[in-house]
Protein backbone atom coordinates (compact mmCIF):
# COMPACT_ATOMS: atom_id res chain seq x y z
CA UNK A 1 0.00 0.00 0.00
CA UNK A 2 1.36 3.40 -0.99
CA UNK A 3 1.49 6.14 1.67
CA UNK A 4 -0.80 9.14 1.30
CA UNK A 5 0.80 11.89 -0.72
CA UNK A 6 1.20 15.33 0.77
CA UNK A 7 -0.81 17.62 -1.49
CA UNK A 8 -0.05 20.80 0.46
CA UNK A 9 2.33 22.27 -2.11
CA UNK A 10 -0.09 21.56 -4.97
CA UNK A 11 -3.02 23.09 -3.07
CA UNK A 12 -0.95 26.14 -2.15
CA UNK A 13 0.02 26.64 -5.81
CA UNK A 14 -3.59 26.35 -6.94
CA UNK A 15 -4.71 28.93 -4.35
CA UNK A 16 -1.94 31.29 -5.44
CA UNK A 17 -2.93 30.89 -9.12
CA UNK A 18 -6.53 31.75 -8.27
CA UNK A 19 -5.42 34.78 -6.22
CA UNK A 20 -3.43 36.06 -9.20
CA UNK A 21 -6.53 35.83 -11.41
CA UNK A 22 -8.19 38.52 -9.26
CA UNK A 23 -11.68 36.98 -9.30
CA UNK A 24 -12.76 37.18 -5.65
CA UNK A 25 -15.75 34.78 -5.85
CA UNK A 26 -13.65 32.13 -7.64
CA UNK A 27 -10.82 32.68 -5.17
CA UNK A 28 -13.16 32.12 -2.21
CA UNK A 29 -14.58 29.03 -3.94
CA UNK A 30 -11.03 27.67 -4.37
CA UNK A 31 -10.40 28.26 -0.66
CA UNK A 32 -13.57 26.33 0.24
CA UNK A 33 -12.53 23.43 -2.01
CA UNK A 34 -9.02 23.44 -0.54
CA UNK A 35 -10.42 23.15 3.00
CA UNK A 36 -12.53 20.16 1.94
CA UNK A 37 -9.52 18.52 0.31
CA UNK A 38 -7.39 19.06 3.42
CA UNK A 39 -10.11 17.59 5.65
CA UNK A 40 -10.49 14.55 3.39
CA UNK A 41 -6.77 13.80 3.04
CA UNK A 42 -5.18 11.98 5.96
CA UNK A 43 -1.56 12.83 6.69
CA UNK A 44 0.84 9.90 6.74
CA UNK A 45 3.72 11.64 8.52
CA UNK A 46 4.11 14.30 11.15
CA UNK A 47 5.63 16.62 8.53
CA UNK A 48 2.61 16.21 6.25
CA UNK A 49 0.29 16.79 9.19
CA UNK A 50 2.10 20.01 10.12
CA UNK A 51 2.02 21.24 6.52
CA UNK A 52 -1.70 20.49 6.28
CA UNK A 53 -2.38 22.30 9.56
CA UNK A 54 -0.45 25.35 8.35
CA UNK A 55 -2.23 25.31 5.00
CA UNK A 56 -5.61 24.94 6.71
CA UNK A 57 -4.90 27.90 9.01
CA UNK A 58 -3.72 30.06 6.11
CA UNK A 59 -6.76 29.09 4.04
CA UNK A 60 -9.17 29.91 6.86
CA UNK A 61 -7.45 33.26 7.43
CA UNK A 62 -7.71 34.08 3.72
CA UNK A 63 -11.42 33.24 3.74
CA UNK A 64 -11.97 35.54 6.70
CA UNK A 65 -9.78 38.36 5.37
CA UNK A 66 -11.35 38.25 1.92
CA UNK A 67 -14.94 38.21 3.21
CA UNK A 68 -15.21 41.98 3.35
CA UNK A 69 -13.62 44.97 1.71
CA UNK A 70 -9.84 44.67 1.44
CA UNK A 71 -8.41 47.43 3.61
CA UNK A 72 -5.38 47.99 5.87
CA UNK A 73 -5.27 45.09 8.33
CA UNK A 74 -7.08 42.74 5.94
CA UNK A 75 -4.47 43.40 3.26
CA UNK A 76 -1.65 42.86 5.77
CA UNK A 77 -3.20 39.54 6.76
CA UNK A 78 -3.57 38.52 3.13
CA UNK A 79 0.03 39.53 2.37
CA UNK A 80 1.24 37.32 5.22
CA UNK A 81 -0.91 34.43 4.00
CA UNK A 82 0.36 34.82 0.43
CA UNK A 83 3.94 34.70 1.73
CA UNK A 84 3.15 31.51 3.67
CA UNK A 85 1.44 29.95 0.64
CA UNK A 86 4.52 30.77 -1.44
CA UNK A 87 6.67 28.99 1.12
CA UNK A 88 4.36 25.94 1.26
CA UNK A 89 4.16 25.76 -2.53
CA UNK A 90 7.93 25.79 -2.93
CA UNK A 91 8.69 23.24 -0.23
CA UNK A 92 7.60 20.24 -2.36
CA UNK A 93 7.27 16.63 -1.35
CA UNK A 94 10.81 15.51 -2.03
CA UNK A 95 13.21 15.06 0.87
CA UNK A 96 16.27 17.30 0.85
CA UNK A 97 19.23 15.90 -1.03
CA UNK A 98 22.40 15.34 0.98
CA UNK A 99 25.25 17.66 0.22
CA UNK A 100 28.65 16.17 -0.35
CA UNK A 101 31.90 17.89 0.40
CA UNK A 102 35.10 17.09 -1.38
CA UNK A 103 37.61 15.44 0.89
CA UNK A 104 40.93 17.21 1.20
Amino acid sequence: MMPARDQSSELARSILREWCQGNKPRFRSKLDRALKTIAATPADTTLHEERQELLEGVTRELLQASAGPLTGSGMESIATCIALLTHISSSGDEPPQPSFRAQD
